[in-house]
């Protein structure tokens, strides 16, 4: 019988234009070919290492935790990927595109950590331990090759770019449509936009009066002036960089590398129109620097929490960020950061109460639960049934042997050898399994659960989980908040948190009240509504839904199939958890 090994795949590509094109798929379509000449090959699908417009050509693919590779190397120097692995890549450039002194040792060490890599372009190559000379020798031309295309590209690109800066600088010829938000590109010119303009002006009009960033945001989305950009409102950001920029005098500063970060050559001058004058531009930094030297203390860093980056308002479909009022950090959507009346999309929720409630929820979850069992009852039921097996194939074999011409125990001797051999396969791929990174990375998010540690906290989670889907409600002084988690394996968890503020009246003196669905909480935390009626209203809508015409099969689905990523869904639990009954406050 033939050992079943586990193979991870890794996909990069360096622009994020390539997603769009037939980069992805080429890459694909090679690696399941490949998957299909090696039966004995199991891909790891529970784990997906892309990295979808990062190059390789500086390192930093490999290096910054945020990307997939580094994810995978840190996988493996921690012992979670076993020895003997596959690594299935196109070519060995969408490992390294660096230099080959920084290239071939690094794809060296993987090797020499018990990982083979196989290539699929232009040729399938195995590199792994105790390869051959012909392979090492193909691996440095490969190295060289990758190196070679990338340096010549930026060379010919930055050749491209300087020729334009230099027609920029001697004629004024425009660079291309890239240009700020209040200047349109006509005729090969550049000219300014009225309204955004007039925009502009009134923001820099509003900073010599004194006000302040925020307060010009706000004023701008109350009096109806349409933002620039397709969003069509003001945030706090933008504004900051209006007046920030010197381009709204007219000037153009040269930058080059990656991030444009770094000067090239003096300003050059006159290049766009000017939208302000240099007296406005300088009186409005004048009045904002006033406004800093008059803070009697700086801000405190920002503080990350383990949950950044994973979590998505329902409602919105945006990301969430962190906002502070009166003192205490709060989850806002990101349209509900910048909505200025704090009207339909300001849903504060709690930080504090979020973090401690679902962490407490999450920590009695089982591996087993949400990753399958990767060393009990299936291996278990998987041996019994072989051990039966192979004892039926003794017997038969007895039998076939004392009476040769006996068709019946003929074909019962092939019969039992198919199932022994199909029982055996499915045997090594449930041991395959068992050795899966997914339970042990979840082990160590629990552990971590415990500690004070946001950074570790928040890396283990994003190997293991996918997405955090947030609903809030408002409720008079309480808001509820339906989280649901969804996690690599597939499984997902749904909770519910409620909150209700304290108040301090004459008339009226209550304590803050908070809790969630399980229970696993402190006695004097009241529970919020019962899942089990979010259930029983969901199955009930979703009855009606099911008698129109109109009802998709998404809406008559069971509610086993709740996902706060479809719109339907989210609709159904918002109208549910706004009409349910809630427990009285003590």
């Amino acid at each position: 019988m033939a050992a079943v090994t586990v193979a991870y795949s890794y996909t990069r590509f360096s622009s994020a234009a390539q997603a769009d094109g037939d980069s992805v798929r080429r890459q694909t379509a090679l690696r399941q070919e490949w998957l299909k000449r090696h039966p004995d090959v199991k891909l790891n699908t529970s784990l997906t290492f892309i990295d979808s417009g990062v190059s390789g050509f500086e390192g930093k693919h490999r290096s910054d935790r945020r990307n997939a590779l580094a994810q995978f190397l840190e996988l493996v120097e921690g012992g979670r990927v076993p020895k003997g692995s596959w690594l299935i890549v196109e070519s060995v450039d969408r490992l390294s595109r660096e230099d080959p002194s920084e290239a071939i040792p690094f794809v060296l060490s993987l090797i020499k950590s018990g990982i083979r890599i196989v290539t699929l372009s232009p040729s399938e190559i195995v590199y792994e331990q105790g390869m051959d000379q012909g392979r090492m020798i193909v691996l440095l031309l490969e190295t060289f090759r990758g190196h070679g295309e990338s340096a010549r590209k930026k060379e010919l690109c930055g050749e491209a770019w300087r020729e334009k800066k230099r027609l920029a600088r001697v004629e004024k010829k425009p660079l291309g449509k890239q240009h700020p938000g209040w200047i349109d590109l006509v005729d090969g010119k550049y000219v300014l936009k009225p309204d955004a303009a007039a925009s502009v002006r009134e923001i820099f009009k509003l900073a010599i009066a004194g006000r302040g960033t925020m307060e010009i945001t706000r004023d701008l989305n109350n009096r109806g002036i349409p933002g620039i950009g397709k969003r069509g409102v003001w945030v706090r950001s933008y504004v900051q960089k209006i007046l920030m920029d010197r381009t709204t005098l007219g000037e153009y500063q040269p930058t080059f590398g990656r991030h444009r970060k770094e000067l090239d050559g003096e300003v050059i001058e006159g290049y766009y129109p000017p939208v302000v004058t240099p007296a406005q531009y300088a009186a409005a930094r004048t009045a904002r620097q006033g406004r800093f030297n008059t803070r009697r203390e700086r801000r405190p860093p920002r503080i990350s929490h383990p949950f950044q980056w994973l979590l998505t308002d329902a409602l919105d479909t945006c990301g969430m960020y962190t906002l502070t009022l009166k003192g205490r950090r709060y989850i806002v959507s990101a349209k509900g950061f910048d909505d200025p009346k704090g009207g339909t999309h300001r849903r504060p929720f709690p930080l504090d109460i979020f973090q401690t409630a679902l962490l407490q929820e999450m920590k009695e979850l089982k591996a087993s639960d949400l990753f399958g069992d990767p060393s009990g009852t299936k291996i278990a039921e998987l041996e019994a049934l072989l051990s039966g097996v192979e004892r039926k194939l003794a017997i038969a074999v007895q039998r076939f042997e004392a009476d040769p011409e006996n068709a019946t125990w003929a074909g019962k001797v092939d019969e039992y050898d198919r199932s022994k051999r199909k029982l055996a396969r499915e045997l090594a791929e449930a041991h395959t399994e068992a050795e899966t990174p997914l339970p042990a990375a979840w082990a160590e998010a629990v552990a971590l659960m415990a500690s004070k540690d946001p950074e570790r906290l928040r890396a283990a989670l994003r190997r293991v989980v996918e997405d955090i889907r947030v609903l809030i409600v408002k409720r008079s002084q309480t808001r509820l908040c339906a989280v649901q988690v969804f996690f690599a394996s597939g499984a997902s968890r749904l909770y519910v948190i409620r909150w209700t503020r304290s108040i301090r009246l004459p008339h009226c003196k209550r304590d803050e009240v908070w809790g969630t669905i399980s229970g696993i909480v402190p006695e004097k935390i009241t529970h919020s509504a019962d899942i089990k009626a979010i259930q029983t209203g969901i199955r009930k809508v979703r009855a009606k839904l099911a008698k129109t015409a109109k009802a998709t099969p998404a809406a008559s689905a069971e509610p086993s199939g709740l996902d706060l990523r479809r719109p339907d869904d989210v609709k159904i639990v918002e109208g549910i958890l706004q009409r349910c009954d809630l427990p009285s406050a003590k």
